[in-house]
């Protein structure tokens, strides 16, 4: 108990301001793994009902695509904090005061990080069920000294999503870096259409808005809002959001703010 006080103090006064607490939360919270397992189950629940469904997709664009009941079913994920959990990554960055993207090429490289809980068993689901996982990941290529390889991350995730008990094989394919293509930017539309030209969508699994929708680069957190209710009946029926406080869009919208935003009303 005295060790983790220390850590906590540790992360505490090194942390960026307001993030140590998202970072300890995600590292700690029972309630973190308890929504985690609740999210995974919705979406394997959901999965059941719609795949018997012939012209069900879960992807919007998907919609005008003639005959996608020939193909064959898939999920989207996104991987970090999704699929694999980088609360170590986050916590050694609060700890030692530094911000992303230090040691997170050295992070990815190692291929250690543990998987987020329920994760396993969805996927293990999915396999028994003949739908294929395909990863739509922010992780970027990136060329390195020591490599030839084009996109060096790739094989790193794939084999950080094996060794921490993703069922195999994964197919490279159906592992979609940013970058990795020249149309593949950080707006994941492009790979979801890749996706979707392959496989009838299911269901999508996230941590962030953009997993979902594109074009929120520049949007506030009034325009994230009205992105969410007007997709309203998607939520928890074919796409399932995992918790994040520690990064990601909605931080960024909060940051391109001109001034601190009001606290929400009615809510």
């Amino acid at each position: 108990m005295a060790f983790w006080l220390l850590a906590a103090v540790t992360l505490a006064g090194c942390a960026a301001p307001g993030n140590h607490h998202a970072t300890l939360w995600m590292n700690h919270a029972a309630e973190r793994e308890a929504l985690s397992i609740q999210v995974y189950r919705q979406a394997l629940a959901a999965v059941d009902t719609v795949q018997g469904q012939p012209g069900f997709t879960a992807l919007p664009a998907q919609m005008a695509l003639p005959d996608r009941e020939r193909l064959k079913p898939a999920v989207i994920l996104d991987i970090d904090e999704t699929v694999l959990d980088n609360g170590a990554y986050q916590w050694q960055l609060a700890a030692t005061g530094q911000r992303f993207p230090a040691g997170w090429d050295g992070w990815v490289r190692q291929a250690d990080a543990p998987l987020v809980p329920g994760a396993a068993a969805f996927l293990d689901g999915l396999q028994r069920r003949h739908v294929t996982a395909v990863f739509i990941t922010n992780r970027a290529c990136a060329k390195r000294p020591d490599s030839i390889l084009p996109c060096p991350q790739e094989g790193d995730t794939i084999r950080n999503l094996i060794a921490a008990g993703v069922p195999g094989p994964i197919a490279a394919e159906d592992v979609m870096l940013a970058g990795e293509e020249a149309a593949w930017g950080s707006d994941k539309e492009t790979r979801r259409a890749a996706a979707g030209g392959r496989y009838r969508i299911l269901a999508m699994v996230g941590d962030d808005l953009g997993d979902f929708l594109p074009g929120l680069s520049g949007s506030g957190p009034e325009g994230r809002d009205k992105a969410v209710r007007a997709f309203g009946a998607n939520w928890g029926t074919s796409w399932f959001v995992l918790p994040n406080p520690m990064y990601g869009g909605w931080l960024r919208a909060l940051d391109n703010q001109a001034t601190p935003p009001a606290p929400p009303a009615g809510r």
